[in-house]
């Protein structure tokens, strides 16, 4: 089991701070590192990652609940993962997808979305990876 679908089975999909529910359609959830005091991945709604401190207010969607990502944002994970699928390499065929499914309450933020060939992201589906 990855450390995403750990976080997220063992917080019920709901914020670690406040336990918003992942359905919550005004303030979606999203994965994040932190660091201090330990090295640990938290699943946070938008704004307890605000209050926080561990958002880039240029880099989050907050306002928006729609399935359309951002030109500022496809750019941006482009350029994070290279060009290429992110879980096999391959530089064909590729397709932004959100890391925690927009059904399930993800984001449409650099942290939520992430290049998957079309293979690659048939094979995910609607699944947390």
């Amino acid at each position: 089991m990855q450390k995403k679908d750990k976080v997220w089975n063992e917080s019920g999909g709901r914020c670690y701070s406040c336990t918003s529910p992942s359905t919550s359609q005004t303030n979606p959830l999203s994965f994040w590192w932190t660091i201090h005091p330990d090295l640990k991945v938290l699943l946070l709604c938008d704004r307890c990652a605000k209050k926080l401190d561990l958002v880039e207010e240029n880099l989050i969607e907050i306002d928006s609940r729609s399935r359309r990502i951002k030109a500022e944002v496809r750019d941006k994970v482009w350029k994070r993962d290279g060009g290429l699928c992110v879980n096999c390499g391959s530089n064909e065929r590729l397709e932004f997808d959100h890391i925690i499914p927009h059904s399930k309450g993800g984001s449409n933020t650099v942290r939520n979305i992430q290049l998957l060939c079309e293979i690659c992201n048939r094979r995910k589906s609607d699944n947390i990876q």
